[in-house]
């Protein structure tokens, strides 16, 4: 399972997720988006990667975030639940969560990670096809890059003022002339 969370690959997180969730009776089948995300913060927690649940941001709460240190990332993880197997509902569903993920900005900020990966997860509980049905990614987003271009982008802007007010200064000197 580190292999394919190392990967950033959503087709192989999602077999590997299904491969442990298999193992469970239907007895004990998840009943809802809270299940899941409880089973799975587990589950990691088991693996040793000190998962967060329903972790704050200033747009809402992600439910579930985890670093991998020797990767140099922090995967973001929106669980989304549908009782029945209905492809087109399936795939609603995994759009509503990687919409989720990026208008509310999930972990942006505040980890220690210089990349960051988020990903939406839709768990279908119909009988027969009990696990994940769709893993999507969000984006990967490497802030170190993001932070140059940022501050490239800010000299860019200043520059641009800079250079704006000096036209302006130019212009009235130029006018101050032209009326003496």
């Amino acid at each position: 399972m580190l292999a394919a969370l190392a990967s950033l690959d959503p087709e192989k997180m999602r077999a590997a997720f299904n491969e442990a969730i298999g193992i469970l009776p239907y007895s004990h089948s998840p009943e809802n988006e809270f299940w899941i995300a409880s089973l799975m913060v587990i589950l990691l927690f088991g693996l040793n990667l000190k998962p967060r649940a329903e972790v704050m941001s200033l747009n809402g709460r992600a439910d579930c975030v985890f670093d991998l240190p020797e990767h140099k990332v922090t995967i973001v993880f929106e669980f989304k639940f549908e009782a029945r197997s209905n492809p087109k509902k399936l795939d609603a569903k995994l759009a509503e969560a990687l919409k989720q993920i990026k208008k509310r900005k999930y972990v942006l900020d505040g980890n220690s990670q210089p990349k960051v990966a988020r990903f939406g997860l839709v768990f279908c509980a119909a009988k027969g096809e009990r696990g994940f049905a769709r893993v999507g990614k969000a984006d990967e987003i490497d802030r170190s890059l993001t932070a140059f271009a940022q501050t490239k982008s800010t000299a860019a802007t200043k520059t641009s003022r800079g250079s704006t007010a000096s036209t302006q200064a130019s212009r009235k000197a130029t006018a101050a002339a032209t009326k003496a």
